[in-house]
């Protein structure tokens, strides 16, 4: 305001020459007057530091290509995940904002920058520095898309806050919200155009975040959807004012209290009116629930595009007491996607979506590549070839974490975290020892025994807690899972969970043979105090050496690698099976009887 009554211009590097009186003393004309200087100095520097993340990002690719498992690297690598996390993440905004407040000019008329008058955004130097601030502002744009794409996390029961699997609504809504902020900035000089612009942003932003629901928590995108409306709600009466022919002071402090005494409650209007949406928006899930085998799941749901089947199938995020994601939930959002399939039986989107279902939920890693090599024959777009990228060293990591299958950093790192499994293991049983030999003595103050049962209780919870985290890192090893099982049994006393585990532990194939108690000791192996194992097991590779491992029926539990390569059967068609289907005639027939003969004589016969 002051600027564009007294109109008193001055140079943005420190000149200034008088156009008219001006009422305005000249001490707070230059205050006003030294501000662009350290503004332009600021955009340097943040510019600087956007090309050095984007170049420092490119050097680490192209070392880790070279030197894969350096350490350093690994240390750098975190350090600018940190970078890009706080730049592109947290203040994206604050970044796009301030390089676009560079070309925040009336181009129509008088050609000057809006807050500085006397700075013509044609001419040298400004024109420099608007066009380098540009620029900056659409790299970091694409940096950001892009961070966005990466930041997808495919995984239907992932527990972060954050998670979002919704790439090309995320993208949408980036787009909006830049157009947002450029309209705020650089199109001050035409305010009518300008409220309008902001307002159709800031509504689709509503609508994608509400009708999308890009976030795997239903709460989060209720509030993330509500305090977008509570932006709405000012951009409604920014609008009011560009079109009112009421101008007087008195009109917009009226205005600015309808803002400060009208966003709290538009809010928390806001916050129930979209959970209602959301929970509405939910309900065809329960068309699946109970259906008969031969129901023709493509007729029960007319699902309207690719999206809402997996927003369906969010049903599927119902976790028990230990996290583990609850059967009938699975076998539902399961029932959901293939009925999606059925409807659209050439989408990519599904595709790569089912075969994260059955990586993250089934573990079954073969029946994934399947699914990803089937979308990589529908003509992906970009972001679903990254996806299935992604997907596939997904799976090669569960891949590896069955068979053993790691190299010598990535075992000196597990078998680190296994001896803190085990360290924090002893701890409790040595305390739970230490309590029994307490009540064995003839006098006890109920003092004691309580202090004995807290410090239990609290080793026992720190012992859970380092377990958790490390099956997080190793979620199929057969190892931990046989010691994590035990840990249930003994400590925590949760029969139903340590079943689980042990079931879990043997579908592994590689370690869930390497941990087999073959001498008859505790489950968990040497590792915690049982017998040594028969020397054919430690001296044969899960890698070349064909072992099947069979009950006494002759039942397949459990097979290697090289079963699979040699017999050209899959895992999962041979485990449960008898082990006679691998043998010829006639020795397919008469093996149950040497298996029974062997069971009740306890002597071999070699064939």
């Amino acid at each position: 305001y002051m600027w564009g009554n007294c109109r008193y211009f001055t140079s943005a590097y420190g000149s200034s020459s008088p156009a008219t009186s001006c009422q305005t003393s000249i001490p707070q004309r230059t205050k006003f007057m030294s501000l662009l200087p350290p503004t332009v100095t600021v955009m340097y520097v943040m510019a600087v530091t956007v090309f050095l993340s984007v170049v420092g990002l490119a050097w680490l690719t192209l070392a880790m290509r070279k030197q894969e498992q350096s350490k350093w690297l690994r240390t750098a690598a975190i350090g600018i995940h940190v970078v890009y996390d706080i730049m592109y993440s947290m203040c994206y905004v604050a970044f796009f904002d301030y390089f676009t407040f560079m070309a925040d000019c009336d181009f129509l008329h008088s050609k000057k920058h809006m807050y500085f008058q006397d700075v013509d955004c044609l001419a040298m130097p400004h024109l420099l520095h608007m066009l380098v601030s540009l620029g900056t502002a659409l790299l970091f744009l694409c940096v950001t898309a892009l961070m966005v794409v990466a930041s997808c996390n495919l995984d239907p029961v992932s527990k972060g806050y954050l998670s979002s699997p919704a790439a090309y609504a995320r993208l949408r809504i980036l787009i909006a919200k830049a157009v947002f902020v450029v309209l705020a900035n650089c199109v001050d000089s035409n305010p009518k155009p300008q409220s309008i612009g902001m307002l159709i942003a800031v509504a689709l932003i509503c609508y994608w975040n509400l009708r999308e629901m890009p976030f795997y928590r239903r709460v989060v995108n209720v509030v993330w959807t509500a305090l977008w409306c509570g932006v709405l709600y000012p951009v409604v009466l920014l609008m009011m004012l560009a079109y009112t022919k009421d101008t007087t002071d008195q009109y917009r402090k009226v205005m600015t209290k309808n803002v400060l005494y009208g966003i709290f409650p538009v809010i928390l209007g806001s916050l129930c009116l979209c959970y209602i949406i959301v929970r509405l928006s939910s309900r065809p899930a329960r068309k699946f629930v109970g259906l008969p085998p031969d129901a023709k799941l493509r007729k029960i749901h007319r699902f309207e595009s690719v999206h809402e089947v997996e927003r369906l199938a969010r049903v599927m995020r119902r976790f028990d007491i230990d996290g583990v994601v609850d059967e009938t939930s699975a076998a539902l959002g399961e029932t959901i996607i293939k009925a999606g399939m059925q409807v659209f039986p050439n989408s990519p989107h599904l595709l790569i979506l089912y075969a994260n279902f059955m990586l993250e939920v089934r573990k079954d890693g073969p029946a994934a590549r399947t699914q990803l090599q089937l979308a990589g024959k529908q003509a992906p777009g970009l972001v679903e070839k990254y996806q299935i990228f992604c997907t596939n060293e997904a799976s090669k990591r569960l891949k590896d974490s069955q068979e053993g299958g790691m190299d010598l950093q990535a075992y000196i790192e597990f078998k680190r975290n296994f001896r803190a499994v085990l360290r924090v293991h002893r701890e409790v049983l040595a305390l739970q020892a230490e309590l029994w030999q307490m009540c064995m003595r003839s006098s006890l103050r109920v003092a004691q025994v309580d202090d004995a049962l807290e410090e239990l209780d609290a080793a026992a919870a720190r012992a859970h807690q380092v377990y958790k985290r490390v099956l997080e890192r190793y979620p199929t090893n057969g190892k931990l899972l046989r010691c994590y099982g035990k840990f249930l049994e003994d400590v925590r006393h949760d029969q139903i969970a340590a079943a689980r585990a042990y079931a879990e532990a043997s579908r592994s194939v590689g370690n869930a043979l390497l941990s087999l108690d073959l001498a008859g000791g505790a489950e968990a192996g040497a590792d915690v105090g049982g017998p040594k194992r028969p020397e054919f097991v430690t001296s044969m590779s899960l890698e070349d050496d064909a072992v099947v491992v069979i009950d006494a029926e002759g039942t397949i539990m459990m097979v290697s690698q090289a079963v699979q390569s040699v017999f050209g059967y899959s895992k999962s068609e041979l485990e449960g099976a008898n082990v006679s289907v691998l043998m010829p005639q006639p020795f397919c027939q008469r093996h149950p009887g040497y298996m029974q003969r062997y069971v009740s004589s306890g002597e071999p016969h070699i064939l």
